[in-house]
């Protein structure tokens, strides 16, 4: 990482605990592909982080997903369920046992169709 991320990568981590200790809602977005050090597929990563806070995996999981859409207000986002778009990301695991498991990608849909 650049200097300037090495010092403000642990305030950062800090001030997730407290949010999450303290009660607060805790997402993870991303302006991923605007850089080289922030491709699309960082998002997975941020997970370790989040446990290191206290989250639980599922708490984790739902603040890369389902928290993350309610916040910015698109509740058909972030979750599977009938009548929602059907846009999943399958991974070799079960990232709630094992949370490695979201950077072994293998399948991505998009609208219901596959697209990877």
């Amino acid at each position: 990482m650049p200097p300037p991320w090495d010092d403000a990568v642990p305030v950062i981590n800090e001030a997730i605990a407290r949010v999450h200790a303290g009660g607060g809602t805790v997402v993870v977005g991303t302006d991923a592909g605007i850089h080289g050090l922030k491709p699309h597929d960082v998002l997975p990563f941020a997970l370790p982080t989040l446990l290191d806070a206290g989250m639980s995996t599922v708490q984790a999981l739902r603040a890369i997903t389902s928290a993350a859409a309610d916040v910015c207000r698109t509740p058909d986002r972030g979750r599977l369920a009938a009548g929602l778009p059907a846009d999943i990301v399958a991974v070799d695991g079960d990232p709630t046992v094992e949370p490695e498991a979201l950077v072994r990608v293998t399948s991505v849909w998009k609208d219901g169709r596959r697209v990877r």
